[in-house]
């Protein structure tokens, strides 16, 4: 698997151009996993047939285009930081507030596949 951070249709180009191009893409956002979506399909690569995509955020378009992501409660996020917040200004000498773990989600969707023994290398 390989991550990009970069412009997501052209670090998947970057990517397809690699003597042992990756067989899926795990992206940093939604966004970015559609990008890299429209870069294999200029290539004319069949996903998840040539290559499985995974992004992240639960975009609400993920559903739409059947983009396999990393569901995050983000408004859960968002009021548990400005919680903390508070907290902190509340109590400014009370030291760092203790680590919050949220709840994530595998959202399986169409854009993934095991893959085939042909594309293995």
């Amino acid at each position: 698997m390989c991550s990009t951070t970069r412009e997501p249709s052209g670090a998947t180009t970057t990517l397809l151009a690699l003597r042992h191009p990756p067989t899926a893409v795990f992206a940093q956002s939604d966004e970015m996993a559609m990008g890299a979506l429209r870069a294999l399909r200029r290539h004319r690569l069949r996903v998840p047939d040539d290559v499985s995509v995974v992004g992240f955020d639960d975009h609400e378009l993920s559903e739409v285009v059947g983009l396999t992501t990393v569901a995050q409660p983000v408004a859960a996020q968002g009021r548990e930081a400005a919680r903390l917040l508070l907290a902190q200004l509340a109590e400014p000498d009370a030291g760092p507030p203790r680590p919050v773990e949220m709840p994530i989600r595998f959202m399986l969707r169409e854009t993934t596949a095991p893959p085939h023994s042909r594309r293995q290398r």
